[in-house]
């Protein structure tokens, strides 16, 4: 096997990890064929757990890791899990990261998606670092339950579906019980009444990073709720706000806050920006804040930016009272013009106090992308 041509083993290899529904090709990979600077090729795996025979890999992929041949578990470094199915008995969530883990594999990355009754537990799970949750119906105990598992997690991806999280908690000693991870310090929410379920909790940890996307109206409420929460508010320090924050809305008190992110897209991201630049004036909160970050979020949009708003906005982020540390904008945009243009409007900030700089990003980093 050692003299198959190397033309011919990086083909087989790029077919193997670009055919998704054929995973038991991985059994033909050999650790002779193979250079080390391939493996990076299986270092993300992607499984399904169907009723479907045609469409589940998961039982495909455990019989693969029982072979000796396998030598790809130590290069596994992500893992996408789709739950799709109801059907009892059928092996949990929890039930099937406990069997790749038996098989070895140690993932720093978990992204699952499915129903949160299917969750179940985990175990110990000391390699994962970062979770990505797509649940449905989902339910705070056994959310929570879970994720207490993965006693390393540093970051957390909520993204709860359908019916509203049930955040009930029945008795003061299941409240004891509930504890997220201590080594958590970074959340990221796509719909902010996710938030309420966390003030539930008795014990949170130190958060330092908090991301929130799709603030709705009725959402932007929840997220005043919990950062008004002085277990929040007297720690974080980075917060990013994706879409949403319309109208008028109060922030609290951010004293540990350093940076702020504000991601729109490019027509509407000086009334978005000025819109929460002035909450957090009004509150007199964020006198540490030395970086904010105005950034195109890439959604196609119509309408033409708003130029009435850039000097409300700079003579608030000027204000050396409310902002006494701000040194630092950051402008991202994916069209260059449109960049050139937000860096122009900047510029009278800049002249007016001579120790803060402009800085343009080319390309616009997506927060939620693991």
């Amino acid at each position: 096997m050692s003299e198959i041509p190397g033309e011919l083993v990086d083909s087989v290899i790029d077919l193997v990890s670009e055919s998704r529904p054929t995973l038991t090709a991985c059994s033909l990979v050999c650790r002779q064929w193979v250079h080390r600077s391939r493996y990076h090729s299986f270092s993300s795996i992607k499984l399904v757990r169907s009723q479907s025979v045609k469409l589940d890999t998961v039982t495909t992929f455990l019989q693969i890791l029982e072979s000796p041949l396998v030598t790809i578990v130590p290069s596994v470094r992500e893992v996408y899990l789709s739950h799709k199915t109801n059907r009892i008995p059928v092996l949990s969530i929890g039930d099937i990261i406990c069997l790749l883990a038996r098989h070895g594999l140690t993932p720093t990355f978990l992204s699952i998606s499915g129903r949160c009754n299917r969750l179940g537990r985990a175990g110990p799970f000391p390699s994962t670092t970062r979770i990505h949750l797509c649940l449905t119906d989902a339910v705070l105990t056994q959310m929570v339950d879970f994720i207490h598992d993965f006693g390393s997690l540093e970051c957390l991806s909520l993204d709860l579906r359908e019916r509203p999280v049930d955040h009930t908690v029945t008795t003061a000693k299941q409240r004891r019980k509930l504890r997220l991870p201590p080594s958590l310090c970074e959340l990221r929410v796509v719909k902010p009444q996710a938030l309420r379920s966390m003030l539930a909790l008795r014990y949170l940890p130190i958060l330092t990073r908090l991301l929130v996307h799709g603030t709705s109206e009725s959402g932007w409420k929840d997220v005043g709720a919990y950062l008004s929460d002085p277990r929040v508010s007297s720690t974080l320090e980075h917060l990013t706000v994706e879409d949403g924050f319309t109208g008028e809305h109060s922030l609290p008190s951010l004293p540990t806050l350093r940076h702020l992110s504000i991601r729109k897209p490019i027509p509407y991201i000086a009334y978005h920006a000025s819109t929460v630049v002035a909450s957090l004036h009004r509150a007199a909160g964020a006198r540490k804040l030395q970086t904010v970050e105005l950034l195109d979020s890439m959604a196609y949009s119509y309408g033409s930016a708003d130029e009435r708003k850039w000097p409300e906005l700079d003579s608030m982020l000027a204000d050396r009272i409310a902002f006494p540390c701000l040194r630092t904008v950051i402008v991202g945009a994916e069209d260059l013009d449109a960049g050139i243009k937000l860096v122009c409007a900047l510029m009278p900030l800049c002249d007016a106090q001579g120790i803060l700089s402009v800085q343009y990003r080319s390309a616009v980093h997506d927060p939620f992308r693991p």
